[in-house]
């Protein structure tokens, strides 16, 4: 069969197959490929079916697996399930990765499960670890799991920790997912925290994520944010997020800003929304802008595609 979709197509549907009956041969079949990313997707395809299954011999598979893409892929599918099985023994088998991306993903994987499942147990072999990134990651992934059933218990850990810069990526974890679910909740708990460039990030991200499910609500609190460099920060999140889907008034906010720095930062890209959707509009803006004139020109000769 020749390369292309179909091909694709019918070798996903053979594997999931064999993945079911037999995931051994589908192992098989996937080391006679060449090297592609389509043989890497497929490998992640047979690590998720096989860990349903079987998860003894899916690890054990994986294990085996030489270093590269499809190994990545594999392990994506494995920290979850075997968390909920034998976390110590998922833990051991990460910490033995080499320190690198693919042990970080793993680690967290295995956390955000181990901290729905035994909490207590997942903190406490978290706070056993050395000082160092490795420890900020698996506390940071025990965290966003942490502020999904109980966000308020999650933010009073995260206050007893000394300022840090693992307590300001501890805090962006926990912003992360406590924002998706209830923004005035994370923004009242951020801005009691003490003023400085930790809590302007936590607002701006907040200001983001807000803006993705209730623009009006985070319109109101940016608004009532006080003038200055926290403001202009939180503006500029806001209106990235806004100009995806209503770029004119998005660009109405970036006239808030006082930083021109900032100012400059984000007005391209809010022209760059808004000059798809309504060109008139959004290049009459930037011509009376303080824009570079090189980005004014591109935008000045911008024509829709037929």
């Amino acid at each position: 069969m020749p390369e292309g979709a179909a091909k694709r197509t019918a070798l996903n549907n053979v594997v999931s197959q064999l993945a079911r009956n037999d995931p051994q041969a589908a192992a098989a079949l996937l080391a006679t490929l060449p090297l592609t990313q389509d043989r890497a997707n497929l490998y992640h395809q047979l690590a998720w079916q096989w860990t349903q299954s079987d998860l003894p011999g899916a690890v054990n598979w994986i294990k085996q697996l030489p270093e590269g893409p499809a190994k990545q892929n594999a392990l994506q599918n494995m920290g979850s399930p075997w968390a909920q099985t034998d976390p110590s023994g998922a833990i051991t088998y990460a910490l033995s990765l080499p320190a690198g991306s693919q042990q970080h993903n793993l680690l967290a994987n295995i956390m955000s499960q181990w901290a729905v499942n035994d909490l207590e147990t997942a903190r406490a072999w978290a706070q056993s670890l050395p000082a160092g990134p490795t420890r900020n990651r698996v506390i940071s992934s025990m965290i966003s799991a942490w502020a999904n059933s109980d966000a308020q218990a999650a933010a009073a850990y995260v206050n007893q920790l000394p300022d840090s810069s693992e307590k300001n990526q501890v805090a962006t974890s926990l912003v992360s997912s406590w924002s998706r679910q209830d923004p005035p909740a994370a923004a009242a708990w951020v801005t009691q925290l003490a003023a400085g460039d930790g809590r302007d990030n936590l607002i701006s991200q907040i200001a983001s994520a807000w803006a993705g499910v209730d623009p009006s609500g985070a319109a109101k609190w940016v608004e009532d944010l006080p003038d200055g460099k926290t403001h202009d920060r939180a503006v500029q999140s806001f209106a990235q997020q806004l100009a995806q889907f209503d770029p004119a008034t998005a660009a109405a906010w970036v006239d808030t800003i006082q930083d021109d720095k900032v100012w400059q930062g984000v007005a391209q890209p809010v022209a760059n929304q808004w000059v798809r959707v309504d060109p008139t509009a959004a290049k009459q803006w930037v011509a009376q802008s303080s824009l570079p004139d090189e980005f004014k020109k591109r935008i000045a000769d911008y024509k829709p595609e037929q």
